[in-house]
């Protein structure tokens, strides 16, 4: 399973540095053509918490319409986050459940 990140700038560069594949979402129009995008895939999508929550309701339901599809909504972090701070790895398995 490959992993995407999907949301603001600030939100995406953490998950850069881990080398997690991530999209910058400049508008928020793009969010859902996106999600929909990569649903059918094999990727665990990251979603930040301030587009998962405007988003909510349409998120939630292409999450049930597909069956690969594993969206996590995490808030954005506030600062600069250290890479040795930070284990996605740890953070994912523990949130989702999904053995990377």
């Amino acid at each position: 399973m490959r992993i995407l990140a999907l949301g603001e700038k600030e939100f995406c560069e953490v998950f850069s540095f881990m080398g997690v594949e991530t999209v910058v979402v400049r508008d928020k129009e793009e969010v859902m053509p996106l999600i929909n995008l990569y649903l059918d895939k094999d990727y665990l999508i990251l979603v930040s918490y301030s587009f998962y929550k405007e988003f909510k309701e349409r998120i939630e339901e292409a999450k049930l319409k597909s069956k690969k599809a594993v969206l996590l909504e995490l808030p954005a972090p506030s600062g600069v986050v250290e890479e040795e701070e930070f284990d996605v790895k740890k953070l994912l398995q523990v949130v989702s459940g999904v053995k990377i």
